[in-house]
């Protein structure tokens, strides 16, 4: 009797810690497993300026290689970007593209409406 509650007991105990082993490994690895990815940004899908160019700062986890618009973009230290974009009037789209080191790679789209008046070029 003694003997099956002590095998019970360790096979309890070897999947306890299979299990915490198991999980500590998802939490420690999930952000590398889960590709690049931005986590801040000044930026929002739809946003209207008054300008005909926009400064954009993002925060960049995980990413190799960056580009906006298909030009690519050094990030500081910090994992930031910031670039400043010309914008034609009405719709613009802007497409931030990061690559990790894996070659996953992930795309984000925003459309910006530029609502500035036309400069007047006439002299």
């Amino acid at each position: 009797m003694m003997t099956n509650f002590r095998h019970t007991l360790l096979f309890a105990l070897f999947f306890l810690l299979l299990f915490g082993i198991a999980g500590f490994v998802v939490y420690e690895y999930w952000p590398r497993i889960a590709g690049p990815t931005i986590t801040e940004t000044n930026i929002s899908d739809g946003m209207s300026v008054s300008d005909f160019y926009i400064n954009i700062w993002a925060l960049v986890k995980n990413a190799e290689h960056i580009s906006i618009n298909n030009r690519p973009v050094l990030a500081n230290t910090d994992s930031e970007i910031a670039d400043q974009i010309a914008l034609a009037p009405g719709l613009n789209i802007l497409e931030i593209k990061l690559v990790d080191h894996f070659g996953k790679e992930r795309l984000y789209k925003y459309n910006i409406i530029a609502d500035a008046d036309s400069p007047d070029l006439s002299g």
